[in-house]
């Protein structure tokens, strides 16, 4: 329970963008919880705070690469030697450096062929570019979650954003006429969705 309250004091910090108080408050769980088996996670936790709600993505960069180096064999671990790079790659997208991005996802997919994780780290790339409106790039890394996770589950809610993108371009062009028919096809090919 006690670790449950060190660790609403980080995120209460990070809530309140005082990543000072933050690292003192992970500092002060690092060195109470130092033998909890709970401390993997909540430090995960407070990585993906950083990353997702305050969108620092130094500082959960920071926390994903703590947690590889210091936990594993735990889950938390392994995830975050995927997340460590998502970080770096998200601050490239932040900053309009879709190239660097780019290369960056290809070294991820070269580096962790075969990893259970890279579906998932992939498939949160693409809604951070989404989220950007960078519509075109969402759909490339949305692509790259279908050729390289086929049967994942983070696959099959990749294909069915390429085909939402689809049909929206053909509605956004005026082309009902095809966005039916391409509606139509999906509901055809996908009825346990319907």
């Amino acid at each position: 329970a006690q670790i449950g309250i060190q660790r609403v004091e980080v995120l209460s910090a990070i809530d309140a963008g005082d990543v000072s108080r933050a690292q003192l408050e992970t500092s002060k769980l690092k060195t109470s919880f130092s033998g909890s088996s709970y401390l993997p996670e909540a430090l995960y936790e407070i990585a993906n705070r950083y990353e997702w709600e305050a969108k620092n993505y130094t500082q959960a960069k920071s926390v994903y690469q703590d947690i590889a180096g210091q936990y594993s064999g735990n889950w938390c671990a392994d995830k975050a030697q995927l997340d460590a790079p998502k970080a770096d790659i998200l601050i490239h997208i932040e900053a309009g450096e879709d190239s660097l991005a780019q290369s960056d996802i290809d070294q991820l997919i070269s580096n962790f062929t075969g990893n259970s994780y890279l579906a998932d780290v992939l498939y949160h790339i693409a809604i951070r570019y989404e989220e950007g409106s960078k519509y075109q790039k969402a759909k490339q890394t949305y692509q790259k979650v279908v050729q390289n996770c086929p049967n994942t589950t983070f696959a099959t809610k990749a294909q069915l954003k390429l085909t939402k993108e689809d049909i929206l371009f053909l509605i956004d062009s005026g082309d009902n006429t095809a966005a039916y028919a391409a509606i139509d096809a999906f509901i055809a090919d996908n009825p346990a969705n319907f």
